[in-house]
């Protein structure tokens, strides 16, 4: 379905073979829950575009600058004692390939 989390998300500068990582939908959005109940208002609408369940097209391409945001929002929410273990793993992972694209000055994309 087009805009929607009906299949698998795929987000670019992860650290499997093909540089991706990949998520379930149900995944995605139980983090963006989680996100929304330990960030700050401000750290929660920096990354909420992304855990809002449906995106604008079907990839979807942040900029350098905003991956840097969206890193350190993300680690925020990692170390906060309130994620789950599987929450804290995912959103440090998410920041780490959010980081690695703003560092190579490249679009990050969820797809």
């Amino acid at each position: 379905m087009k805009g929607s989390f009906a299949m698998g998300i795929n987000i670019s500068h992860g650290a499997n073979r093909y540089g991706q990582i990949y998520r379930s939908a149900s995944a995605v959005a139980a983090l963006g829950h989680q996100l929304a109940y330990v960030l700050k208002p401000s750290d929660w609408r920096t990354v909420q575009h992304l855990f809002g369940g449906k995106r604008k097209s079907d990839d979807t391409l942040i900029s350098p600058k905003q991956a840097r945001q969206i890193a350190a929002a993300l680690r925020k929410a990692a170390g906060h004692p309130k994620m789950s273990a599987d929450g804290a793993l995912d959103a440090a992972e998410f920041a780490t390939a959010a980081a690695l694209a703003a560092d190579l000055g490249e679009p990050w994309s969820w797809s």
